[in-house]
Order: structure tokens, then sequence, then C-alpha cells
């Protein structure tokens, strides 16, 4: 035949089994030889792995350790910004009974230091005139403290009152265990002590115990093989913290230390405790304020281990593989190649490889080839179908939405249908429902929570329609949730808004964190009215203004004007309020503008040509400062005057709005004469209210994000968290000392809804508000 003359095939015979041992036992000489050659190799190869993988986790827990040091001295310089605790730190005179009222002040904000770090165990100020302790807890007598409340044990009291700063601002003192005798627990704390707060000194102490078991913790989570040792060291030697949970320290350092004085370097191997040992040390020259040496100590052991593990497998999977062609060889009979020949031939038949001339060695060469090739064809176009087909489906529905063109009704169903797209009913209606989230949200919620957020809003809204509408939901646009129902008769308009408005419901929206808005377009015949009332819900979204309270807007058909109103005057006007930084004047006649091209009715197009006049007048004003809208904007820009046909009227809207509130921050000087204590003092008089960032920002006249720049200078928090904190300390006071209602208490500290309440509650404490009240009795 034509295929025997264009492929080499030789039927295989008995001595063809034969060869087989030829060829099996060749390579296992082979991958005896390399396994040989390669144990070496491994080894080396996983030391080298491991000392960069440690140098590099010695780094970052170094970094780790400095910063949290570092923001514990941050936080306390904003204990001065009080003149309570300041005249309190820096008194060097006997407290009278005219001073208690500061010291219990002072209390205060120590207490309220201590729960901004999880990882303080205690703060407290040693008065040296009368021997007083003023700690988070409370206040005591030195000797009382230090041998009942706070007993360390390897320092007295003598210890701490004669210790002296040796021109040091601050020290890092041996880690010690603090007992505390009337409730028996202990704690092993690294005492850092302050010699006054800030560059100035002073003779009375401000001592922070820091938890020894936040770096433990650390060191624990970073060891890269099951029986390493980390190590944190003091400059004189002694052991700050380490990951075992051993109390006693198992390795003798003096040996360790010599290597290093000798100059072997950061990494070298030695013996400790009779054992081989990978040494990796590391010294930050930039971490100022720790002064820490860090060890990572791995046994000689642990790398043979992970090596043998890895060159193994592959030798015993390929050892067990050519043992098992060898079974098979003898197993194997003529009856299994006998149909070789047909199968051959029948493959070359369906493949075309009759008329295609190829030379394999053999037909066992040629079938294995093609059955794989089948095989992998088969299941990368059924992977891509079940992939790209919800896909294609989703952007072919969005583009019968978004384009102008016609489509024949036979057309679209013919391609829904044939997908798995059956609409029941000749009635069809569209809702776009749009998500704008404010500044609290971002700073509350991750990106990952902010999608799976997006995400059960469209599960929700597929859930609130009668399953007989047969709901489709599209996500195609980011923030933006479009609805296509498939309605029995147009009588169904009340049934929809009233799904619609339990969407909205079942949110439980917090307007502090997010607004949802949706527009609803009309019900309409055919397939072809898809269009018709995808474009009237666009229109009646759009028509929602950010700071109306009305959720739901039904398309009413009005006359639209296509021209806009923006006179000369009102140009001129606007030029100088943002030249002089004026915001309130700004935001008047800007919201004046706008409502009367509303009022008006003017189109879609128009309004987007408005906006990008008001834009050009800010342009205008920015010119005045030699700057460029690209300078100011940074990586918020966008090109709106050549993308205005890809966004929409309220997307180019909120861009201008944001681009004029930076052209007025720019402009004003009233943000740099803000008195931080001023705005410390309203959030702190005014928590239960609904206050929020961008209320704030108003209310002086600068823009969110800088405000939230100063709150967070003056706090070291950001504002949403600081303002929960306070409002759920003062939930707690309500739970232990009232018998009001979780409902009652939420309301009463600020929050919108009980949901919301106990939500934060348990992010902030650990358990909800009842089982903190059950706790608490």
């Amino acid at each position: 035949m034509y295929y025997k003359k264009n492929i080499k095939i030789h039927i295989p015979k008995l001595h063809y089994r034969y060869k087989i041992f030829s060829y099996f036992l060749i390579p296992i000489l082979l991958t005896t030889i390399v396994s040989i050659c390669m144990n070496q190799f491994y080894l080396w190869f996983f030391q080298q792995k491991t000392e960069a993988g440690y140098i590099k986790t010695l780094s970052s827990i170094s970094e780790n350790i400095d910063n949290s040091l570092y923001e514990l001295f941050q936080t306390s310089i904003l204990l001065t910004s009080s003149g309570d605790i300041k005249d309190v730190i820096y008194s060097v005179n006997v407290f009278n009974p005219d001073d208690y009222a500061k010291v219990s002040q002072a209390i205060t904000l120590l207490s309220r230091f201590r729960a901004t770090k999880h990882y303080i165990q205690n703060v407290f100020v040693l008065h040296s005139p009368d021997n007083l302790i003023m700690a988070s807890g409370g206040s005591a007598s030195a000797d009382e403290f230090f041998n009942s409340i706070c007993h360390y044990d390897i320092y007295d009291r003598n210890f701490w009152t004669g210790i002296s700063s040796d021109g040091h601002q601050y020290k890092t003192l041996k880690t010690s265990t603090v007992e505390n005798i009337f409730t028996g627990t202990k704690t092993r704390v690294i005492p850092v002590v302050q010699f006054g707060i800030g560059d100035t000194s002073s003779k009375n102490l401000f001592v922070i115990n820091m938890r020894e078991d936040y770096i433990a913790g650390l060191l624990q989570q970073n060891r890269l093989t099951p029986n390493s040792e980390l190590y944190v060291l003091s400059k004189e030697g002694e052991v700050i913290s380490k990951s075992s949970n051993d109390t006693e320290v198992s390795i003798n350092f003096n040996n360790v230390t010599n290597q290093l004085e000798k100059g072997t370097g950061p990494i070298f191997v030695t013996k400790i405790n009779g054992q081989k040992s990978l040494v990796v040390s590391y010294t930050a020259d930039t971490n100022a304020l720790s002064s820490f040496t860090y060890f990572a100590v791995v046994p000689y052991s642990d790398l043979i281990r992970e090596s043998t593990t890895t060159r193994t497998l592959p030798i015993l999977t390929i050892v067990f593989s050519l043992v098992l062609g060898i079974i098979i060889s003898f197993v194997m009979s003529n009856k299994i190649y006998n149909p070789v020949g047909l199968l051959t031939s029948l493959l070359m038949e369906a493949t075309g490889t009759l008329y295609k001339p190829k030379t394999y060695t053999d037909e066992f060469t040629y079938i294995n080839l093609e059955i794989k090739n089948i095989i992998n064809n088969n299941k990368n176009l059924t992977q891509d179908l079940s992939l790209a087909l919800p896909f294609v489906c989703e952007q072919y529905l969005f583009k019968i939405l978004n384009d102008n063109e016609l489509y024949l009704d036979e057309e679209i169903s013919d391609f829904l249908i044939k997908h798995g797209f059956s609409f029941k009913y000749n009635c069809y209606a569209v809702i776009i429902t749009d998500v704008s989230y404010t500044q609290p949200f971002y700073e509350s919620y991750s990106s990952e929570e902010q999608l799976a957020l997006y995400r059960e809003m469209a599960k929700v809204m597929k859930l609130v329609f009668p399953s007989e509408f047969q709901p489709y939901v599209l996500t195609m646009e980011k923030k933006k949730l479009h609805v296509i129902l498939n309605l029995p008769d147009e009588a169904c308009e009340s049934i929809t808004l009233e799904a619609i408005g339990q969407f909205h419901k079942n949110l439980n929206i917090d307007s502090n964190l997010f607004r949802v808005q949706s527009g609803v377009g009309r019900i309409h015949k055919h397939l072809s009215g898809l269009q018709q009332s995808y474009k009237e819900a666009e229109i009646a979204v759009s028509q929602l203004s950010p700071l109306e309270q009305q959720a739901i807007k039904v398309y009413e058909k009005v006359e639209c004007i296509n021209k806009f109103s923006y006179s000369m005057q009102e140009e001129n006007k606007l030029f100088n309020y943002l030249i002089k930084g004026d915001i309130e004047s700004v935001n008047n006649i800007l919201e004046e503008i706008i409502q009367k091209n509303i009022s008006a009715n003017i189109s879609e197009s128009y309004f987007k040509k408005l906006y990008i006049q008001i834009y050009n007048t800010g342009v205008r004003a920015l010119s005045h400062r030699n700057s460029k809208a690209s300078d100011l904007l940074e990586g918020s820009a966008i090109d709106i005057i050549n993308n205005e046909n890809h966004r929409s009227s309220k997307e180019i809207g909120e861009f201008v709005r944001m681009f004029l509130g930076r052209l007025v921050n720019l402009n004003s000087s009233a943000a740099g004469k803000i008195d931080l204590n001023v705005i410390r003092q309203y959030i702190d008089e005014n928590y239960a209210n609904d206050i929020y960032l961008e209320q704030m920002s108003d209310k002086y006249g600068i823009t969110p994000k800088y405000m939230s720049k100063l709150i967070k200078e003056a706090l070291g928090i950001p504002f949403h968290q600081y303002l929960s904190n306070l409002r759920i300390d003062k939930s707690k006071e309500l739970l232990r000392n009232s018998k009001k209602s979780i409902t009652d208490i939420a309301a009463e500290v600020g929050f919108n809804s009980r949901n919301t309440f106990i939500r934060m509650f348990k992010k902030l404490e650990g358990i909800t508000p009842s089982e903190y009240r059950n706790l608490s009795k």
C-alpha cells in the first residue's frame, strides 16, 4: 500500500522484545551514575537557597521590628500634644491635689496609647519626685506597682529608680517576665525605656512593655526549615527573643559570636551543641532604633533531608517506570500487536497522513503521536469553548444594548437560543444600577472585599426578581450592573419597581460607605426593544445626582434641549473664585450652573459639553500658576476631551468636580491655618453624630484627601479607624454600666444600623457586643 512506501514501519517480532532490555538497562545505569554526581550538587544548591532565603527573611523581620519600634516612638510623641500629660512627664515637683486632674487625664491618654498597638503589654510613667507610677491601667506607688502589679523577674524597684540614660534617649532592656501577683498572669516582655519624649529629656521614665511573643511569632512564622531556630540578640549579646517556645536558650552563642569576630562573614558553618549547623546572621546598618543582631541556625540534617527528598523522587519515578516497562515487555503478546497495522491505517486515512508522506520509526511512534494530538486538540477545544461561551454571550448581549445598529429579532434569537439564552415572553425591560463608593469605604475594605461585595450585589439583584422574569445580570462595566428582564406583559411595571426597591432595601445601605442608584427603562416588546429600554435606563440613571437621596428613577420622556447654558458672567465668576481658592463660592456657583441645566432638560451629549467647558475654565485658572492639569491630577488624569463618547456625563461630571476641588485646594491658604487640636476636639465631641470625612473637609474648606492626611498626622491612625475606635470604646462603657439594648447603644454612639455596629465591634474586639456584656458581668 501507499503508506508503507512512505512510512518506515516494521511489525514487532519476537526479537524486538529482547531489544527492550538494552533500551531499559542503559537508562538505569545512566540514572545511577547521574544520581551519584548530583548528590553533592543538590546539597550545595539547597544550602545556597537557604542562605539567600534567610538573608531576605531576617532583613524583613528586622525591618518589621524596627518599624514597630519607630511607630511606638512616633505615637508617643503625639502624647505631648496634650498639655496635661506633657506637664506630668516633665514635672520635677511632687503632685498636689490640684494636679490630680492632670494625672487622671494622663492615665486616660496612656490607656489610649496602649490600645493603639496590639503588641503593647502595658505602658507607665515613673514620676521620680513622689515615686508615683501612672500606668495604662491606673496609678499606684512604685513599691506596690513593682512588687505586685508589674513584678519583673530580673528588675526590682531599685533598678528602675536608679537607671541612667548614659546619654541615650532610649534603651531596650533584656527580655523579662512580668507577673501580676493579684491575677497570677505572667507575660514575657521587652521593656523599652524612654528618658523623655521627643527631643526633650526628663528625669521621669516613660516605659513601654513590648510583648515578646509578638517578635517570637514573627520568628516562628518565618522559619524556612522544620528544625531551624531564629534568634534576636541585643548588641550586648543577650537573647531578646527566639522562635521556639522553650524558656531556656539551648544554644551557646559564644562560639557563634567568636566566628563573627574572626571575620568569617555573616554566613558560616559551625558545630552547635555537637551538631553541624549552618548559621546565617544579619545586622541592619540602617536600623538605628533596635540595633539588634538576627540569627538563623539551620541543622545540616534539614538541608540533607530537603535535598534527599528533591533528588530521590524523580530517580525513583524513573526506576519504577523502567522496571514496569521490563515487566510489561514480558506480558505483551502478539494479540496486542496484531491490530496495530489496522489502527495505523485507520488513523492515516482519518488524519490525512496517507497523502502527506512522513517518516516514523514504527507504528507505535506514529499511533502515539496521533492519539496525543487528537486528545490534546479535543481537550483544548472543550476548555476554550467552556470558558469563552458565557463571556461571548454576555459580550454579545452587551453589544446589542450599546450598538446603534438595529438588529433583526430573528438573528438575535437564533444566536441566543443556540447558546442557552431562551426568552419565554415577548416583553423586555432593562435596569442599570450604578454603585459609588466613598473614601471611608476604600479605607476600610481591601480590593478583594470590594470585588466580593460587587459579586454579592449581582447575586442579590438576580434573586429579588421573580424567576419567571428570567433576570440576566451583566457585569461588563466596572461599578455597574445591567439587568435584562423578560416579562409576561407590559403590566409588570409595578412588580419590577417593587423588586428593584427590595434590592436596595436588602443592601441595608450605609451612606457613609457607598451609594447605589438605579435607572429603570420602560417595558418594550420584541428583542429589538431591548436597545430602547437600555437607552432609557441610561438616561434615567444619569439624571440622578450624586447628592440626591433618591435611589431609583424611572425613565420619563421629556423633550431635551440641544444646547447648554453657561454664560460669560458665570464663567468669569467661577474663574475668579478658583483663583482666590474660595471653595464655598466655587461649590455654590457650580451647583447653580448644573441645576439650571438639569431644569432645562438638556441632552446627555450637551451635558458632556457643559462639563468640558467648565473643565476648560479650570485649566485656564490653573495656567495662572504655570501648572498643567496632568501635574495636578497625576495618576487620576483622564483625556475627557478625546474620550467624550466613551464616558457618561455623570463620570465626566465627577472627574471635573474632583479637578476643581484640587485646584481650589492648591490656591487656598486656609488649609495651612487649621488647628489639629480643634479637629480632634470636634471629633471627640461629635462622634455620636453622622460625621464623615467629606463633611469635615467641607467644614474646614479643604479637600477630603488633605483632610485625611491632617487627621492621620494628628491622631496617628486614619479618621475612619479613630472614629470607629472611639465609638466602640463608648459602647463598651454603656454595655458594662447600662441595661440598654444593643440597637439603642448602636444608635447612641453613632452607628446607622445594628448590623454595622455588631460587625465593627467584633472586628475590633474579637467578640460580639452581647458576648462582651456577658463577660463583663
